[in-house]
């Protein structure tokens, strides 16, 4: 999203930075399937349980800030 916000020019979008929840407890809590991802090498594996899950679930992606952005503009 924040890439997102950026393509379009908008500045200071609500909601991008959330400090401190943990959706994935809060999932579990409320019996959904939750998982923390955090390294590329994991997503293939956690896309495969949360799509064969019978139910919701919930998969929280954490990649390093360091990477490109998706939408940079290209000179």
């Amino acid at each position: 999203m924040r890439s997102f916000s950026q393509v379009m020019q908008v500045r200071n979008v609500p909601g991008l930075d959330l400090p401190g929840i943990d959706f994935v407890s809060i999932a579990q809590g409320m019996g959904c399937e939750a998982l923390r991802v955090a390294k590329a090498s994991e997503l293939a594996t956690a896309l495969k349980r949360g799509l064969a899950h019978d139910g919701v679930s919930l998969e929280r992606w954490w990649w390093n800030s360091a990477v490109p952005l998706l939408y940079a503009q290209k000179n």
